[in-house]
This record gives C-alpha cells, structure tokens and sequence, in this order.
C-alpha cells in the first residue's frame, strides 16, 4: 500500500493528538506498515511542526518547478516542436 504524504501526516497529527511520543509514533508506524513508511526526522518534524500550531497537511507553496512538469499540455507543446 502505497501511502500519500497526506496520509502519513494525518497519522502523526493523530498521534500527537492523543499525546504518544514521537518514538511510540514511529513505532506504531512502523509496526502497521514497515520500516519504509517514515523515517524518524520525518516523525520529529511534523511533531514540531503541529506544536507550533500546524493545523493543515498540505505542503505549503514554494518557489521553483513544480513536482511534475509532464502535463498534457507540455507534452502536446514537445510534440508540435519535434514536428516543425
């Protein structure tokens, strides 16, 4: 089971909300999916982060490219040029 970066955020912001360590967070994690699913940083930072007052799951906008750059579009752009 593939999990989004969503998901596994809302797991960690459960946890906290029941008052479980960042270390029974990890392990709880770790037992219901594997070892992969999340690393320890990842754990320790949301818990700082929903301790500063993070309510929301989403990534917050940054500058650069985005994620992907593959969209219909692009790719119909790539193709109108490799026929000229």
């Amino acid at each position: 089971m593939n999990l989004t970066r969503e998901q596994i955020r809302v797991m960690i912001y459960y946890d906290y909300k029941k008052q479980l360590s960042q270390e029974e967070c990890l392990e709880s994690l770790h037992k219901t999916f594997d070892d992969s699913c999340v690393s320890r940083a990842t754990v320790y930072n949301w818990f700082a982060e929903f301790s500063r007052g993070r309510d929301h799951f989403e990534d917050e906008p940054r500058a650069g490219r985005p994620r992907t750059a593959v969209t219909p579009e692009n790719i119909e752009a790539v193709r109108e040029l490799a026929a000229v």
